[in-house]
């Protein structure tokens, strides 16, 4: 019986299979699923590897595991005017009243003057704080605010 029970898991062991997923959030929102598969013990070690190599590789690129990531709540446009065009209902930036229209002017005191830069200023880890300095109308105010998750803010549906 117990060379029965051993034969069954070694078994088990040989042909089992599965998926492993890592996703990994950039800057600007794109979103990467490192995601490998394997079979029996060797393939699912090695799928383990293939996905941790591929998650190293965006890490040193400047992404973020998802559910690390974290955000505030805000679309820039796209013509290099700094201008808020989307305030994500019940994100950080919307309870601060941020609203559209509004332009942002610095991150983290640093003056921003085009996407990528208030972008990569923005990115950062769920729970972190982040300033930000606002033009309402032509008047400027500051904020500090806390990144919720990437996931709370965008959704969870990668």
């Amino acid at each position: 019986m117990l060379k029965n029970i051993t034969i069954t898991i070694f078994l088990l062991l040989l042909v089992s299979c599965g998926t492993l997923h890592q996703f990994m959030v950039s800057p600007d929102g794109k979103i990467v699923d490192c995601a490998s598969s394997g079979s029996g013990v060797l393939g699912l070690a090695a799928a383990s590897s293939s996905t941790y190599d591929c998650s190293q590789k965006l890490k040193n690129a400047g992404y973020l595991k998802l559910e690390e990531a974290g955000a505030i709540g805000i679309k820039l446009s796209f013509d290099g005017s700094m201008r808020i065009i989307k305030v994500v209902s019940n994100s950080q930036a919307d309870r601060a009243c941020i609203k559209p229209n509004d332009k942002l002017v610095k991150v983290n005191n640093v003056e921003v003057t085009n996407n990528k830069d208030a972008q990569q200023l923005l990115f950062g880890k769920k729970f972190e704080s982040v300033s930000i300095t606002i033009d309402h109308n032509g008047t400027v105010k500051r904020y500090k605010l806390s990144r919720d998750r990437y996931t709370d803010v965008y959704g969870d549906n990668p």
